[in-house]
């Protein structure tokens, strides 16, 4: 039977995916009854390499968890990675070498921006999740968040990482999310314009679309939502070397 171009889900090539390990198991077990639900085949995505990205403030390290349940898949939470004891930064060079460990795996979801890393990850990824909500949303999480984790240290972050109240950078953090539309956000989407011809790509713009998303994060629409508001998306050869996110999850 045909599927149709409008279905929102990929195509999954089971056979091949049976011999490979315990999880490739899992997961076409778990596919099966959409695949041949009432006699008709239905195409699902993979979904074992996930990177989620996002301003600060959007979510990202929260839906990894969640998806993570619902897919059974390892989370890692990049910021713990990255900040040691007192946010201590990691070294470059290590930095690249433990996120070429990271990525090794067989299954995984990432969050986290971290420029430096960006291409590498995206090179083994099949999915990225565009977390693109509105920055006023994104300055209240993050407020929210500083507030609920003061002085302890938050779930995706290294331990003696505490989170502080009164921090005199908070304030340019702030700016930091309420600019990222202006140009980081253009830049995330000119990239992401390119990686969604090779893998899925899928776009949550609104509260709304993360619980449906989670909800049946297989069978989720893919592709990028263009909004009335949007920059023109500029495609350029070199963007994937100057997206405009610091270290850390500043953008």
């Amino acid at each position: 039977m045909m599927i149709p171009q409008t279905a929102p889900c990929f195509e999954i090539d089971l056979p091949s995916m049976l011999p490979q390990s315990n999880y490739a198991i899992e997961t076409a077990i778990d596919q099966m009854p959409r695949l041949f639900f009432g006699g008709i085949q239905t195409a699902v995505p993979t979904m074992r390499r996930i990177l989620v990205v996002g301003s600060s403030g959007s979510g990202k390290s929260t839906l990894s968890r969640q998806l993570g349940g619902v897919l059974h898949v390892p989370v890692i939470h990049l910021d713990r990675h990255f900040w040691q004891a007192g946010w201590q930064e990691t070294p470059s060079l290590e930095w690249q070498s433990r996120v070429r460990s990271l990525t090794a795996g067989e299954a995984w979801i990432m969050d986290g921006n971290y420029r430096s890393t960006l291409e590498m990850r995206l090179a083994v990824a099949d999915t990225v999740v565009f977390l693109d909500l509105p920055r006023w949303l994104c300055v209240l999480q993050a407020t929210k968040r500083r507030v609920q984790y003061a002085w302890k240290v938050r779930p995706d972050i290294a331990s003696g990482c505490q989170e502080r109240l009164f921090d005199p950078q908070y304030p340019q953090f702030v700016r930091r999310i309420w600019a990222y539309p202006h140009r980081a956000r253009a830049q995330m989407l000119a990239r992401l314009v390119v990686v969604q011809k090779q893998k899925r790509v899928v776009h949550l713009t609104s509260q709304t679309a993360v619980s449906q998303f989670l909800a049946d994060p297989w069978c989720y629409p893919a592709g990028l939502q263009r909004q009335p508001t949007d920059v023109a998306y500029r495609v350029d050869g070199s963007v994937g070397a100057q997206l405009a996110f610091d270290e850390g999850n500043f953008c």
